[in-house]
């Protein structure tokens, strides 16, 4: 895969000539496949979807996926992900809402090169989802980025996020699946991360909400599922992904379920540094923590908006000096360095003895890595 980062006409000649002589395999037919998106100009015909093709039935007919913002529409089969304009827009009629309609006008062309380069994703094999085509919906003030469901045993997969995994009640009775399966989870899961990277893209929002785990389909044998075995991981999310080199906005917010899974500094409202790929590597190292463990950090409750810890994780809090003492809740998390801190505790701690020595090692890496640059060199 790493052979996808290098701009070499080289490399694109060489993977030509073994695919052609019969000597290619899977893995360099995908790489092949990423190098020719990333070469050739975005197809706007083929991937921008008309109006009346997705405001009318069978487009409309949609269901919210639990713990999870994306919508799913099952005629025809789609994970629907939607990106809300960086400005309002009304009419253009006064210069600053032709200042508003331009700057969401770019942001279209940012929304049609990320669906261009998601057009190559292949769920199954590289754990990033097949976008079939996005549509700039003026009415609702949103991007809509639209992903095919991937098929399982002729049928289609029933998604779950991560976090409705981590947090389910089956929880309760203890793990029934392997610790393979764990492990088979996080490789995907950083491969995944890997190919988002090696098409020069940031993805700035990996956490349990944003990875669907493909699940055969509910009239499945109850062995093949959850809780017995994991689905394969693919990750989604893709709201505030941008180009490596496009300058960062330096955007933040206060949501802590959202902040621990960020590098120190970039959490808050206002964040210290231009955002790399090294960040999303710290995001993909809370994640594979959880999953180590098999805990959610982040416990969701049915209203909207409302979360707690799961009070496993309380030294990342101030000490309550009042109010509400149940977790999550009119507290302040520690700075920054002291959630890191508190993550690379609980790895050195607690992984050894669930998934071995070798796994903490990696996990640990994960949260000490750090520098400048675009690339985090």
């Amino acid at each position: 895969m790493l052979v996808t980062l290098v701009g070499d006409k080289t490399i694109d000649t060489a993977l030509g000539q073994c695919i052609e002589n019969g000597v290619g395999s899977q893995a360099l037919d995908r790489i092949q496949r990423v190098r020719d998106v990333l070469n050739t100009a975005p197809l706007l015909k083929k991937l921008a979807l008309s109006t009346t093709s997705t405001e009318g039935a069978p487009y409309s007919q949609r269901t919210l996926l639990p713990d999870s913002g994306n919508e799913i529409l099952s005629t025809p089969s789609y994970i629907v992900e939607c990106k809300r304009f960086n400005t309002p827009t009304t009419c253009a009629e006064t210069p600053l809402e032709q200042a508003r309609y331009m700057a969401n006008l770019a942001s279209h062309i940012d929304i049609q090169n990320l669906a261009h380069v998601l057009s190559a994703g292949d769920p199954a094999t590289m754990n990033i989802p097949k976008c079939s085509g996005f549509y700039t919906n003026w009415d609702k003030q949103r991007f809509e980025l639209f992903y095919d469901i991937p098929t399982l045993d002729g049928a289609n997969a029933s998604p779950r996020t991560l976090r409705n995994l981590l947090s389910a009640k089956e929880n309760k009775l203890g793990a029934f699946h392997s610790i393979n399966n764990r492990l088979r989870l996080a490789s995907q899961l950083a491969q995944s991360v890997l190919y988002v990277h090696t098409a020069k893209l940031v993805h700035k929002n990996i956490r349990p909400e944003t990875i669907l785990i493909m699940e055969p389909p509910a009239n499945a044998d109850k062995k093949t599922k959850y809780p017995y075995t994991i689905g394969y991981p693919v990750l989604f999310g893709f709201s505030k992904v941008r180009e490596i080199e496009v300058e960062s906005e330096f955007i933040g917010d206060h949501d802590w379920e959202k902040n621990i899974y960020r590098h120190p500094q970039r959490q808050g409202l206002h964040p210290e540094d231009k955002y790399n790929i090294l960040y999303d590597v710290y995001s993909l190292g809370v994640c594979l923590l959880e999953i180590s463990l098999w805990t959610s950090f982040v416990i969701c409750g049915p209203a909207s908006g409302e979360c707690r810890d799961n009070g496993d994780i309380c030294s990342i809090f101030e000490k309550s000096t009042g109010g509400k003492d149940s977790a999550g809740q009119m507290r302040k998390l520690k700075p920054p360095l002291a959630i890191q801190k508190a993550f690379i505790r609980k790895a050195q701690q607690a992984m050894p003895r669930i998934i071995g020595e070798k796994f903490k090692d990696i996990v640990s890496i994960l949260f000490n890595l750090f520098g400048g640059g675009p690339w985090g060199c």
